[in-house]
């Protein structure tokens, strides 16, 4: 196991295969790489923020942009809100269940979608119409316009990826690609992710008229956070948070949505909310919970179970919440908008702060 106890690709990259069929939570805890440590791809993912002029470390991001601070250390912040707001149907983010080993690109598109959507919340523009409709049965950006940069002949092999190759990708060749028929331009029909959509190129075969559709909204930046309380800045600024590592979660959660720790996933997720409450804090004996997005459609989901210290607020389907000293040693990039990075001032959902 490398950095983030994920696999190093240099140990692995002979030996990744296609993801077998069968139930995800099954599958990668048997073993299944679907995220992995690339050391050249991390440097590579550097090397790309450097050269745009753009801080790689989310410290130095935040302090240049205004983000410091904005996390109340008491507080509660909970992105699929603004989903919700947006009128994206937030409860179809996590279908359907990943169809092949795509989870690297599953949680860029994640993030890409909870940023967005704050992003036109606290600023300017609206959701694309056709994007609230596509969300009415499925995640409404495709995460396989992303996927298809993998297959390059740099990266042969089998399914899985590693987040930053895929963060530095979805900057300077994809972004965010609404679920649509794309057959009038030489596309596949991307209104349902399915193994042939997953696979349909390779990075060289995209056609001209595709690519030109995957260019016209690229993510601008991201930046590596190290601590709870940049991933707390991140998204009570407004900007969800990627997030790679090996540890599993129990298939069940209390009525807070709390997962234990179980088991092992070579897996990548996206972080899109936190709780820091003192309440919250002592019941979980925890310095914070993260709010982890998940690709496995209805995995673990407790339809009764309500964001503590709130006034009932639901979470969407396929996501539960994490103690951060079980998930402390993952990979986290924040994901800034198409934009850049600002601050957005989320509303901090703490019912101490609401009366």
């Amino acid at each position: 196991m490398g950095r983030y106890e994920l696999p190093d690709y240099s140990q692995v990259k002979d030996d990744l295969q296609p993801m077998p069929s069968g139930n995800p939570a099954d599958v990668y805890g048997a073993g299944f790489v679907g995220a992995y440590y690339d050391g050249e791809g991390y440097e590579q993912a550097r090397e790309a923020m450097s050269e745009a002029g753009l801080p790689f470390a989310f410290g130095a991001a935040a302090s240049q942009y205004g983000l410091t601070g904005a996390a109340n250390p008491n507080g509660i912040y909970l992105l699929h809100k603004e989903i919700e707001r947006a009128g994206v149907n937030v409860n179809t983010i996590a279908y359907a269940s990943q169809p092949v080993g795509n989870c690297v690109s599953r949680g860029t598109q994640n993030a890409l979608l909870h940023t967005l959507c704050a992003a036109v919340n606290h600023g300017t523009g609206s959701i694309p119409p056709e994007m609230v409709a596509a969300s009415a049965s499925s995640n409404p950006i495709s995460s396989e316009c992303l996927y298809w940069w993998k297959w390059s002949g740099s990266r042969p092999g089998g399914d899985g990826w590693y987040a930053g190759a895929c963060l530095k990708a979805a900057k300077e060749k994809g972004g965010m690609v609404v679920r649509a028929d794309y057959r009038s331009i030489g596309g596949p029909d991307l209104r349902v992710e399915t193994r042939a959509t997953t696979h349909a190129y390779a990075s060289e075969s995209i056609p001209e008229g595709v690519r030109k559709i995957i260019h016209q909204h690229p993510l601008e930046a991201y930046a590596e956070c190290q601590t709870i309380e940049e991933v707390a800045d991140a998204i009570a600024s407004g900007h969800a948070v990627q997030t790679d590592g090996g540890q599993g979660w129990a298939s069940t959660v209390d009525e807070h949505g709390f997962a234990q720790r179980r088991g092992s996933w070579s897996h990548s997720m996206c972080a899109t909310g936190i709780v820091r409450t003192d309440e919250a804090k002592k019941r979980y004996n925890t310095t914070g919970l993260i709010l982890i997005q998940n690709s496995w459609a209805n995995f673990n989901h407790n339809d009764q179970a309500t964001v503590m210290g709130t006034n009932g607020i639901k979470m969407p389907k396929g996501s539960f919440f994490a103690r951060w000293e079980d998930c402390k040693n993952r990979s986290w990039f924040a994901v800034s908008s198409v934009k850049g990075w600002e601050n957005r001032k989320l509303p901090n959902w703490n019912l101490g702060d609401l009366v």
